[in-house]
């Protein structure tokens, strides 16, 4: 935690002139992270940083000497600490804050300002992505009447997707409600327009795909879970790291516009066993994307709250 602090020091006064604090140590069991976290919230206590190991978590909390026994005594009250040592510990200790305070905290709010602005960006239904999932959609499904792989390509370079499948899972670890329903409905809203796109664009194109190459497209393999959660995995990190033209090639590699796009084209020529089979290998991708990019989240939020904090989201 001084690290943290003295890391932002350095960009703001390199003089370091440091002033004494109190830091407030929370080790509780996890079922009272939430009340803890609210707490916190409801009483406008903003430095902290929350660690998990097993089923305990640990908070440390950076005070002023003047409001230190207060606090902890509201965190003791509000948790039941005191009861036995199951019900949790507080500790107090001395550390060392480097001034400016207050341009620290400026810091802090700025990028959490950054952060969810980004997050809120790719969680908006907005004219931009309904373009470009019907844009993709009409790409994908010429693509595959024509037999392109190159064409199907180009549909999936432009599918904007898989953003709002990264605001939905992120959103899922922060306890973002209001974002995680904009990025659910985003996402939802991409697969129905994908629907109704590639059936207007299959019957204004009829007769020109090959049946028999719809139904390979359509093949279900187990190959797909394992793939699908390590790419859920290099899309997480992509995400917090800010590399999201990452994102871009990890669409391509779990291919998730051209089983939605099979599934429709065989539903319409009466091929139902084979347009289940499409929609399952979207199902099993998505869902793998989902809960391995979750788990990235979870492990970069407990693990590496300073990395996470100021590096990802």
């Amino acid at each position: 935690m001084v690290k943290l602090f003295c890391s932002i020091e350095r960009v703001f006064n390199p003089d370091k002139l440091s002033s004494n604090m109190k830091k407030i140590t929370l080790r509780i069991p996890k079922r009272k992270v939430r009340t803890a976290l609210k707490l916190l919230k409801d009483n406008n206590i903003k430095n902290f940083i929350e660690l998990s190991h097993k089923g305990r978590a640990k908070i440390e909390i950076i005070t002023s000497d003047a409001t230190a026994e207060k606090t902890a005594a509201m965190m003791k009250d509000g948790l039941g600490i005191g009861k036995s040592l199951e019900e949790g510990l507080i500790e107090i200790s001395d550390t060392t804050v480097y001034s400016p305070y207050i341009q620290e905290k400026e810091a802090d709010h700025l990028m959490e300002k950054v952060i969810d602005t980004k997050i809120k960006e790719f969680s908006r239904l907005d004219n931009h992505f309904v373009i470009f999932s019907i844009l993709s959609s009409i790409i994908a499904t010429i693509g595959i009447l024509l037999g392109s792989e190159l064409i199907l390509i180009g549909s999936m370079l432009v599918s904007p997707l898989m953003l709002p499948m990264m605001s939905t899972s992120f959103s899922v670890v922060s306890r973002k409600t209001s974002t995680l329903k904009h990025a659910l409905k985003t996402e939802l809203a991409g697969i129905f327009i994908i629907f109704i796109v590639t059936a207007v664009t299959a019957f204004i194109i009829p007769g020109n795909g090959s049946l028999s190459s719809l139904i390979v497209r359509a093949s279900y393999s187990h190959v797909y879970i394992p793939l699908a959660i390590v790419l859920g995995i290099v899309a997480a990190y992509s995400f917090a790291t800010d590399k999201v033209r990452n994102l871009t090639g990890v669409a391509i590699s779990v291919s998730l516009l051209p089983p939605l796009v099979v599934s429709v084209i065989l539903t319409m020529v009466g091929q139902f066993s084979s347009a289940i089979q499409a929609m399952t290998v979207f199902v099993v991708n998505a869902l793998g994307i989902h809960m391995s990019s979750i788990a990235v989240f979870m492990y970069l939020k407990a693990k590496a709250p300073e990395w996470y904090k100021f590096r990802g989201l």
